[in-house]
């Protein structure tokens, strides 16, 4: 009797908003309920919520006890900032004699819904990678080097081998620590920030060798009709072997950039936008380092859409111009150099929690100062990078929380200077792990 009694209290509870309207409830055939939930959700597919949720409360409407449309309404409702209007009715639903799935969806959703509520938003990421390169150490196609009379000739020895490309397995390691806080209380205006640290070993190849640091903060604007400005400063320090045998392999680095960028959503489901960096590096620890300092500026416009209900793409155009710190003609011959490039990226969701995403890109450099045969040397490389992804807990229930991906990359680059000819493949599988703060 007592348990009876409950349960007809839960339902007149979960109608209560639905009483005024039981002509129409009645009106609506199975039929009519499962056409309702499919517009809902291809609305929500197509980034219309409103018009999603309109239509998954004529089901509730009709079917007050229906928990699987209240729970989708409830996810509509967190995304736009309204969860406080169904906070009540999902504590209630943790109490109901429902699944634990149910009622983990619920304590889910009232958890996204506090979290909103804060001003502070943030994540630590902790990620290991362990692959392999067969040209980690960028030997030329062909082992050649073209002099400034225009005449290849094999490179005499090199550090690690003679005449050929090193393979090498490659491990790598980070953690990130990134978040937001909200600047008003609408969170139209906020600061976001992460510091991050990795490291990254090779086998054989010691110059592969290095740890990145790195910190960024910057400010976000969201303005209405679907605008964002954002504005950013960043600093990045890459500490590097610098020598090998007593002869000096490469440089370390400190990189200070700010970029500001605006974006425009509009048609519902397109964005573009304009991003400008610009990017000093200083270089060290070897012999003639600040030859290679460099002030660049980049200038990238993007323009990226959902081209399904599962997949998003997007293609960027970007025009780079590096120019060298110092004035000397050694540093003009080896920095100054302007490069255009277009990249494309392509994310393909699957079921069971899986993701391909893909990347390609083009791009031409030309030095403006370092002649080969009275030519100023033209680099042309095109890359591709495919990588799946999917969450642990599809392949076993243990590994719930980390996810995994297999990444492939295969670059190659063509020059009128031999020794920049250079073709190079990777592959490489990573494991990783957020937590949210």
């Amino acid at each position: 009797m007592f348990h009876f009694a409950k349960t007809a209290l839960i339902v007149l509870i979960l109608s209560f908003g639905s009483l005024h309207s039981s002509s129409f409830a009645q009106s609506l055939s199975d039929a009519d309920i499962s056409a309702l939930r499919k517009e809902a959700q291809d609305l929500l597919v197509e980034k219309m919520p409103n018009e999603a949720l309109a239509k998954i409360e004529q089901v509730i409407i009709a079917r007050p006890t229906d928990l699987a449309a209240r729970f989708f309404r409830s996810q509509i409702l967190v995304s736009l900032g309204r969860g406080n209007e169904i906070k009540d009715e999902l504590q209630l639903m943790t109490t109901l004699n429902i699944s634990a799935d149910d009622k983990a969806k619920a304590k889910s959703l009232i958890d996204a819904i506090d979290k909103a509520e804060r001003r502070f938003s943030g994540s630590l990421i902790f990620k290991a990678g362990y692959g392999y390169g067969d040209n980690v150490n960028s030997w030329p196609t062909g082992g050649e080097t073209t002099n400034t009379a225009g005449i290849n000739a094999a490179m005499g020895d090199p550090i690690y081998k003679k005449y050929q490309p090193i393979h090498d397995t490659i491990a790598t390691g980070s953690v990130t620590l990134r978040g937001s806080v909200a600047l008003s209380s609408d969170k139209s205006l906020k600061t976001n920030f992460s510091l991050s640290t990795s490291v990254k070993e090779a086998g054989d190849t010691v110059s592969l060798n290095n740890r990145i640091n790195s910190a960024r903060i910057g400010l976000q604007k969201d303005l209405e009709a679907g605008t964002s400005i954002k504005a950013n400063l960043s600093a990045t320090e890459l500490n590097r072997v610098n020598d090998k045998n007593g002869t000096a392999v490469t440089s370390d680095v400190k990189y200070a950039a700010y970029d500001a960028e605006i974006s425009q959503t509009f048609w519902d489901s397109y964005t573009a936008g304009l991003k400008v960096t610009n990017n000093k590096s200083r270089n060290s620890k070897i012999t003639n380092a600040k030859n290679s300092d460099a002030n660049t500026t980049t200038t990238s416009l993007y323009i990226g859409s959902s081209l399904s209900k599962t997949s998003y793409g997007r293609v960027t155009l970007s025009q780079s111009r590096a120019r060298a710190d110092l004035t000397t003609e050694a540093a003009k011959k080896k920095v100054d150099k302007d490069t255009n490039a277009i990249s494309a990226l392509y994310v393909l969701a699957l079921p069971h929690n899986q993701r391909i995403v893909a990347t390609l890109g083009y791009s031409e450099g030309k030095h403006l100062k370092k002649l080969i045969n009275n030519k100023k040397r033209l680099d042309k490389t095109t890359s591709a990078t495919i990588s799946y992804n999917v969450k642990g807990e599809t392949l076993w229930s243990s590994l719930s929380g980390i996810d995994f991906s297999i990444d492939g990359t295969i670059s190659e680059t063509e020059s009128n200077q031999a020794s920049a000819r250079v073709a190079a493949k990777t592959i490489m599988v990573t494991a990783s792990k957020k937590l949210d703060l």
